[in-house]
């Protein structure tokens, strides 16, 4: 190929694909390059089109692609192959060619080399006299090509390494834009103008009120106080689709461990660090509560944007739209044009910017709950916007926002309360966030920022970490400027200070909410705003202008309840405009419309129930309207307080004509009380009326009142109060603890799998401590730390204290908290003599501290101790092993199961027992623990011991063999001295040997055994012939218990056992041969050899998860009808009993002379004819039946009708 043919076919193909490349992409990258203008009148056709373009092309990544194909195809291949293949021609200035010999003569080169004749061939040297310069070109063509590849390859890793870093880049926007086009100048530069003109005191400054003479703005960086937001959501069950005030009404003074505290609220849009996809989620939705400062932080967020305060924001343009500005439906511009802070004069271009670069917007929705949508709207699938100006429902756009079918790669972050949950199910957020609010640090910054003065603010801030009902109404936001605001002037308006320490506190949240509606009043209504406030108005009665205003407001804050109405829109026309200034409601921003909402839902609340209470004839048929519905349950609590203040202002009154009306509400307090502890589920709605009760009777502050009631309460019963599944914060604990504390019919109070905070904890102490208490029991299972030890222990120290029983197991205290415990054990005081501290994180350290004052105290009076569940080792067993040896301890049970034990502990404990005649233990539980057939031979030799007490021993879940029950067999039979009557060795690796050891140990008279567990082992038939032996044949056998379920006994076995039970020489009453082989033929044999027999004393028979059916139940049948047999509780569970077995049983249960009244049929195959056969039975005057378990069988409701029925019968005793 000539030389030019080859330099043009080199770089025309490059040329040539590059033309078809630009051709290709022209149109793609077209619809990208879109400069700034100003409105024309091609508007909607200007925008159609790029919105059209981002639609279609915004999230792809053809363009990428398409390049890189470029780069390989037009580039890097074709210099490539030039390289490969023309380049090796090289062009030379001189070269060998072959000549014929026909030729000669005839050629013009000259001849320098001999003729090969035998080839007949002329190899010649031959020169080119242009082969020098050909040859410099096609060097500089080579080297010009290699270039081009090198910058080509160097390209392609840019490009990849970008990709990598950010996934957006491949998309045909953000590629065309910044990379094509070059653009990412021109964006940074209008971005940066856009902020620059963007209008912070429409946003940022606030009006706002600290307690000043005059109110002022303020900036938003100088107010603003980071809240507490965590992944995830604290409580999904608090938030159900109807509006439960009281579910919600929550808060977390303690930092949960789940919780994230975000130093930039920017981190909402990145990846967690500890994900292993670090991808940047594009959807956010941010739950919070009323009040708890979801607007505030899109402001923030907003704020950020503006300031440039992180890398996030870089080339981004934040825009904050809040839902409530919509009309039911919009166009995309009427959306956008609704933007918060952004300059009018930059819309057109900020449009068209959001339009062709969505992925450089960060659209920040406010409110989501405050959208209405109706139901039907919500169940229609959404289709696609065809055009920005296409007007379409606001939820309609949100939802294909979210999902991406509108502005690809927008990023979203959106607020909600959680009554929204019915149009967030709809709804899918690659990131869910929960707004948690203050916790007590964020509430001391805030306190602090609140307070010009340091020393007002110390105040205020004691005041507040003093009440545990102050504390949690502050974790939101807006409670705590209505709390600092009005505490604020309380302080200022008495200049002593003296006051306000003592009796000018606020006690209640109702006396709070009273005192700061005259506050907010006097600071903000337009008459008396700029006019001097007398120094008592916080106590005396508001003028006349001002109570009919309020009289106005407390309407509308009632209709609002009932209505579920938060936000209020009303005519400028009207009256309101001047009642919306008086500092209780906020005018929410709107260019249409009068919106106004209460400060916060709370101070509603308080208002509605000043409503109520204006009626006091009416107040007690309200109670009875609502007290079912949580969303009054806070008003009630309001209506309640000022009732007891108005009573309390106006003694005469309640002479004249209110003692009805008194009367009546007290009786439906008791009657509410009285509910607590019957459910111990804490979540059944007794359980909240009770709780309401509680908190009402806190609130009225009628001490005779309240100690009327608490006098009924438990009356005529056992003292016992058992609360489960509560959830005990702060705001609760106060009226509860008060409430327990003025019972003077409580002996034992249980909080079962209770959620307690920290600052509840000194409610224990001061209860306990409380003269005049009755409480000698104290169970708390769950939530505790050392921290609420530690107030436990100090009660033990009081004399008013009477606990002789502590149950703190299944809980979180260390070894720490058993010092404080020790402490209080050495005090002669403290009366404990039941100590549970099982399932904890003890070691042997925390044994070390309680074996010092069970050893050197002779005030420490504990007889029962468990220490279960814990990491002991043998070593504490040593420090407890030297405690029992002491004349001051006085320990008779000792727990130690499952505390990581070995033989070596046992030989600690066996000496104590053997050796030390101060010892006092009779029962020691070291089941599940790691105790040899070693271990069991020093109990044994401590078993025969004179000075061992020990009646009941418990080695189940070990890994004991038959030597170690020879071992134990021998102190059995031969020593005397064994005080043994109760014996565990369950879950073991007993065999048919060890049982014949046992069964040796029980013929001999020494033998003091009652109670026998030998379940779960390896017995067969062999084994219980042998312990049959000593059954039937040894008068000496004292056995009345035997276990020896879970095992392989046979028919066989159940023939030998039979036979022994006929015998008058055994002792047994109760039988488990549970989780066995045993088939019909078995309980033919115990039906008709041993239960039928005068001579057999069986009362309880347990034959569960069995092969047992109908005619095994019919051998029982005639069993329980002989009057020889004595069977009162029988259970038959999981076994193959049909309606035919049933009508056997109703056969038997008709007879006088059965006398069952416990029956267990639960997992069998009874249907409603069995149930039928079942309630006939108990209808009649002989069926003794007063327990009776049906429990998954295949019952249906008609069966349950039976059963119903049958219930109401005279002579069920069921």
């Amino acid at each position: 190929m000539p030389m030019h043919a080859m330099l043009i076919l080199n770089f025309g193909i490059v040329f040539a694909l590059s033309i078809i490349y630009g051709y290709l992409v022209k149109h793609r990258v077209e619809k990208f390059d879109y400069p700034p203008r100003t409105a024309t009148s091609d508007d909607d056709d200007h925008e159609s089109q790029a919105f059209l373009a981002t639609q279609s092309s915004s999230s792809s990544g053809l363009a990428f692609y398409i390049y890189i194909a470029h780069l390989f195809v037009a580039r890097i291949i074709p210099l490539l192959v030039f390289a490969s293949i023309f380049y090796p021609a090289h062009f030379p200035n001189n070269y060998v060619c072959s000549w014929r010999p026909e030729m000669h003569g005839k050629g013009t080169s000259t001849i320098n080399d001999t003729i090969n004749l035998r080839h007949n061939l002329t190899i010649i040297g031959c020169t080119n006299p242009n082969g020098g310069k050909s040859e410099t070109l096609v060097d500089a063509v080579a080297i010009v090509g290699v270039i081009i590849v090198i910058l080509a390859v160097l390209e392609l890793v840019y490009i990849a390494w970008v990709a990598f870093d950010e996934r957006s880049f491949r998309t045909d926007q953000e590629f065309c834009t910044v990379y094509l086009l070059r653009k990412r100048k021109t964006i940074r530069k209008f971005v940066n103008k856009i902020r620059e003109r963007f209008n912070g005191e429409e946003v940022f400054e606030l009006k706002d009120d600290f307690g000043g003479i005059e109110i002022s703005r303020l900036p938003l960086e100088q107010i603003y106080v980071n809240v507490v937001i965590q992944d995830g959501r604290e409580h999904m069950s608090a938030y159900p689709r109807e509006f439960k005030r009281h579910e919600i009404y929550q808060s977390y003074l303690e930092t949960p461990s789940t919780v994230t505290k975000l130093t930039s609220t920017a981190d909402l849009f990145k990846p967690k660090k500890d994900e292993l996809k670090q991808t940047y989620p594009r959807t956010i939705l941010v739950i919070g509560r009323p009040g708890i400062g979801k607007s505030m932080l899109t402001k923030k967020l907003l704020h950020q944007w503006k300031e440039r305060e992180d890398d996030f924001w870089h080339e981004k343009i934040a825009i904050l739209l809040q839902f409530r500005t919509f009309n039911e439906t919009v166009t995309l511009r009427e959306m956008f044009g609704s933007a918060k802070g952004l300059s009018s004069d930059d819309f057109q271009t900020v449009y068209d910017f959001i339009l062709s670069n969505p992925t450089k917007i960060v659209l920040i929705f406010d409110g989501l709950d405050e959208l209405n949508v109706n139901s039907e709207r919500l169940c229609t699938n959404t289709g696609t916007v065809g055009s920005p100006n296409e007007k379409q429902p606001v939820f309609s756009i949100f939802k294909m926002l979210v999902d991406g079918r509108l502005l690809r790669g927008v990023t979203i972050l959106t607020t909600s309360r959680p009554t929204a949950q019915h149009l967030l199910n709809d709804l899918n957020f690659e990131r869910t966030v929960e707004v948690l609010g203050f916790f007590e640090e964020q509430i001391k910054e805030y306190v602090f920022k609140f307070c010009d003065k340091r020393n007002t603010g110390e105040l205020i801030w004691n005041e507040i970490q003093g009440s545990a009902e102050k504390c949690s109404l502050c974790y939101i936001p807006v409670n705590s400027y209505i709390v600092c605001l009005t505490l604020k002037e309380s302080i200022e308006n008495d200049e002593s200070g003296a006051r306000f320490q003592n009796s000018n506190i606020p006690k209640t949240i109702t006396e709070l909410y009273k005192r700061a509606v005259k506050v907010l009043l006097y600071r903000h209504h337009p008459l008396y705003k700029s006019q001097p406030r007398p120094n008592d108005y916080l106590i005396t009665p508001f003028p006349e202008k001002l109570e009919k205003d309020l009289m106005k407001i407390k309407e509308v804050a009632k209709k609002g309840i009932y209505d579920g109405q938060l936000i209020f829109e009303r005519s400028s026309m009207d009256e309101f405009g001047d009642l919306a200034n008086c500092g209780f409601f906020t005018k929410l921003p709107d260019k249409r419309r009068n919106l106004f909402c209460f400060l916060h839902l709370t101070l509603q609340e308080f208002l509605a129930a000043s409503k109520v209470v204006d009626d006091i004839g009416r107040v007690a048929q309200f109670l009875d309207d609502h007290v079912e519905d949580p969303k009054w349950h806070l008003v009630i609590q309001f209506v309640a307080g000022l009732v007891g203040d108005k009573f309390r202002g106006n003694p005469k009154e309640i002479e004249a004509n209110s003692q009805k009306v008194f009367a009546d509400i007290q009786k439906r307090l008791e009657q509410w009380a009285s509910l607590l502890g019957t459910i111990t589920d804490g979540r059944s709605e007794k359980t909240e009326t009770a709780l309401l009760a509680v908190k009402c009777l806190y609130e009225l502050q009628d001490i005779d009142i309240l100690k009327s009631v608490c006098s009924k309460f438990l009356a005529g019963g056992n003292g016992d109060l058992r609360l489960g599944y509560l959830h005990i914060a702060a705001f609760v604990s106060t009226a509860l603890f008060t409430f327990l504390g003025n019972s003077k019919n409580l002996k034992r109070l249980d909080f079962l799998t209770c959620t307690i905070q920290d600052n509840c904890s000194n409610h224990f102490k001061l209860l306990l401590n409380t003269a005049g208490n009755t409480i000698t029991s104290f169970t708390c299972f769950g939530g505790l730390a050392d921290r609420d030890v530690e107030y436990l222990s100090e009660a033990l120290k009081s004399e008013n204290c009477k606990l002789a029983k502590l149950n703190l197991g299944v809980n979180k205290i260390t070894d720490q908290g058993v010092k404080y415990l020790s402490e209080a054990l050495k005090s002669e005081n403290c009366k404990l003599t039941k100590l549970n501290l099982g399932h904890s994180v003890i070691t042997a350290l925390g044994v070390d501290y309680l074996s010092e004052a069970l050893k050197k105290s002779e005030n420490c009076k504990l007889t029962k101790l468990n220490l279960g569940v814990n990491k002991i080792t043998d070593q504490g067993v040593k420090y407890l092993s030297e405690a029992l040896k002491s004349e001051n301890c006085k320990l008779t049970k000792l727990n130690l199961g499952h505390s990581v034990i070995t033989a070596l502990g046992v030989d600690y404990l066996s000496e104590a027992l053997k050796k030390s005649e101060n010892c006092k233990l009779t029962k020691l539980n070291l089941g599940v623990n790691k105790i040899t057939d070693q271990g069991v031979k020093y109990l044994s030799e401590a078993l025969k011991s004179e000075n061992c007490k020990l009646t009941k021993l418990n080695l189940g879940h070990s890994v004991i063999t038959a030597l170690g029950v020879d071992y134990l067999s021998e102190a059995l039979k031969k020593s005397e001295n064994c005080k043994l009557t109760k014996l565990n060795l369950g879950v073991n690796k007993i065999t048919d040997q060890g049982v014949k050891y046992l069964s040796e140990a029980l013929k001999s008279e020494n033998c003091k055994l009652t109670k026998l567990n030998l379940g779960h082992s390896v017995i067969t038939a062999l084994g219980v012939d042998y312990l049959s032996e000593a059954l039937k044949k040894s008068e000496n056998c004292k056995l009345t218990k035997l276990n020896l379920g879970h095992s392989v006994i046979t028919d066989e076995g159940v023939r030998c056992l039979s036979f022994a039970l006929d015998s008058r020489n055994c002792k047994l009453t109760e039988l488990n041969l549970g989780h066995s082989v045993i088939t019909d033929e078995g309980v033919g044999y115990l039906s008709i050899i041993a239960l039928a027999s005068r001579n057999c004393k069986l009362t309880k028979l347990n034959i569960v998860h069995s092969v047992i059916t109908d005619e095994g139940v019919e051998y029982l049948k005639e069993a329980l009808k002989n009057e020889n047999c004595k069977l009162t509780k029988l259970n038959l569970y999981a076994n193959r009993i049909t309606d035919q077995g049933v009508a056997y049983l109703n056969k038997a249960l008709k007879s006088e002379n059965c006398k069952l009244t416990k029956l267990n049929l639960n997992s069998n195959q009874i249907t409603d004819e069995g149930v039928k056969n079942l309630t006939k039975a108990s209808k009649r005057e002989n069926c003794k039946l007063t327990k009776l378990n049906l429990y998954a069988n295949r019952i249906t409701d008609q069966g349950v009708k039976c059963l119903s029925e049958v219930l109401r019968s005279k002579n069920c005793k069921l």
